[in-house]
C-alpha cells in the first residue's frame, strides 16, 4: 500500500451568502506550500470554490465537484472523503 505524501493542507469553510443556491467554500487556514494554489486567488485575495452538482446522468463522473477560478475543477474530493471516513 502506498502512503500519500501530503504537501499542502487547506481548511475550507462554507461562506455561502444568504439567498444563493450554490454553496461557496473559502480556504481559511492552510499548512504546507503548493505554488499552483496562488493562481486561484480571487480579487479579494482569497481562494474560493463553488460546490457544483454533476452535469450528466449515468456517466462515470463523481456526483459533486469543487469549481475554482477559471473553471478549474477539483473533481472527486467528496467521493474520496466518503471512502476515507
Amino acid at each position: 500500500m502506498n502512503t500519500p505524501n501530503i504537501r499542502y493542507y487547506a481548511k475550507m469553510v462554507n461562506t455561502t451568502p444568504k439567498g444563493k443556491k450554490t454553496p461557496k467554500y473559502t480556504i481559511t487556514a492552510q499548512a504546507g506550500y503548493y505554488p499552483p494554489m496562488e493562481l486561484l486567488r480571487g480579487r479579494d485575495g482569497l481562494v474560493s470554490m463553488n460546490l457544483m452538482e454533476k452535469l450528466k446522468e449515468g456517466s462515470n463522473i463523481p456526483s459533486m465537484r469543487l469549481q475554482a477560478k477559471n473553471s478549474l475543477n477539483f473533481t472527486g474530493l467528496k467521493e474520496f472523503l466518503k471512502m476515507v471516513s
